[in-house]
């Protein structure tokens, strides 16, 4: 057993507390499930250093994300407080973020104001001595892979985050790429690191938004505001997002107005939408949306129902796990693992052998019709593989949310710090 995993399971049921979640069957079970596939898989230590992290956070004040990626699928790390989206209100099943016998470890990405990660490296380890930290350098064998980035005539892998926490001494060490090695040299003396630019977007975002937070009162920060405010969903509508997060985009603004957003999940709907691999569907969902019907073609109303919220458009992972869990007869974790198989499977193969399997299954339990099982896996056939992370795109329309609330009701101190010429270094 880890050392971490008393002081986990103390952490998550007063965090669950602070968040003042009703500890019914629902959020028990699933705590309890959680905590065991992490406790299994030996990775309470980890949670417990980012529950730590979070907490040195708290404590400088730092205005974070509501989460990044598929952490915000994770109900423990909602009690932890790694994230601020509650997973059951936003039906987001663990498994997307890990499965139960994972061998590499989940990833908790934090996005902090750029700017304020030594301070929180130096609080982390005054308050917890046990941490040794280190900035890293990726040197990789594979020059094609590369960007345009060396130190001493070394060719260097960017990193979207450069430091290693550890209780371990690490001189160096070796982490397998997507299909190549890469080798981490880790150097407390000459203390390299690399950043990556285009990932600093967010927490550029994030250092000019606690710059408004600061200058009109901590009660108009972020995580204090409404997330259905009439005003500053009707700035979406009207396609005003110049300097609002992951919104500043080409051809966004004709979109918003046609599709005129009513909410923090339409939002997150847009964001995955201007994914490229995405954009095919704009036409259809602006239709879908504004139309009466929401049967979305479907006779099975549980099919309707699941489809509702983004429209009878497949958009999310996340639908697909629920669509094939509840009418495929399959867990969880058995979509997670056909989604992610169909995904790196590029022949098409893995995408038959689902539809014929499902096909057969919503047969065998009679759960619908021919109809319906034709419709949804024509869906299911050309969606799928382009779907996007329904808990990232919530995470980050609430970024955009934050920047359109101050540029609705502090547009003079908005207008300050967007316009300002001055740049954080990291």
């Amino acid at each position: 057993m880890e050392a971490g995993t008393e002081e986990l399971k103390t952490r998550v049921y007063q965090g669950a507390t602070k968040k003042n979640l009703a500890l019914d069957a629902v959020v028990l079970e699933r705590i309890e499930n959680e905590l065991s596939i992490i406790l299994e898989t030996g990775f309470s230590d980890y949670f417990v250093l980012m529950a730590r992290i979070v907490e040195v956070c708290n404590e400088l004040q730092l205005l974070r994300s509501f989460g990044r990626g598929t952490s915000p699928n994770s109900l423990i790390n909602y009690c932890l407080d790694i994230t601020m989206i509650n997973p059951i209100e936003y039906n987001l099943p663990f498994e997307r973020f890990m499965l139960p016998y994972r061998e590499l470890q989940p990833v908790n990405d934090i996005d902090i104001p750029k700017g304020s990660q030594y301070k929180v490296l130096n609080r982390l380890k005054e308050k917890y001595r046990e941490y040794n930290t280190y900035s890293i350098a990726v040197e990789s064998k594979n020059e094609d892979d590369l960007s345009e980035l060396s130190k001493d005539g070394i060719p260097l892998k960017v990193l979207s985050f450069g430091f290693i926490i550890t209780k371990d001494v690490l001189p160096s060490f070796r982490i397998a790429g997507s299909d190549r090695l890469y080798y981490l040299s880790v150097n407390p003396k000459t203390d390299i690191y690399v950043m990556n630019k285009i990932n600093l977007v967010e927490q550029s975002y994030l250092n000019k938004l606690q710059s408004i937070c600061e200058s009109i009162g901590v009660w108009n920060h972020p995580y204090q505001i409404p997330l259905d405010d009439s005003m500053v969903l009707e700035l979406f509508r009207k396609g005003n997002t110049q300097n609002i997060f992951c919104f500043d985009y080409e051809n966004i603004n004709d979109f918003l107005i046609k599709f005129k957003p009513e909410s923090l999940l339409d939002l997150a709907i847009v964001h995955a939408l201007f994914r490229p691999s995405l954009w095919n569907l704009k036409s259809e969902l602006i239709h879908s949306k504004n139309k009466h019907d929401r049967t979305f073609g479907f006779d099975n109303s549980k099919i309707n129902e699941i489809l509702s919220e983004s429209y009878g458009l497949l958009i999310f992972q996340e639908t697909f796990m629920h669509i094939a869990s509840e009418f495929g007869d399959i867990t969880f974790t058995e979509a997670e693992i056909w989604r992610k198989g169909i995904y790196i499977d590029k022949s098409g193969f893995k995408m038959e052998e689902f539809l014929l399997e499902f096909s057969n299954s919503c047969r065998q339990k009679n759960t619908i019709n021919d109809h319906d099982i034709s419709v949804l896996t024509k869906l299911i056939s050309n969606n799928l593989p382009n779907t996007f992370s329904k808990a990232h795109a919530i995470s980050y329309a609430s970024i955009a949310y934050w920047g359109a609330y101050y540029k609705t009701y502090y547009p003079g101190e908005f207008i300050e710090v967007f316009y300002s010429e001055e740049d954080i270094p990291f």
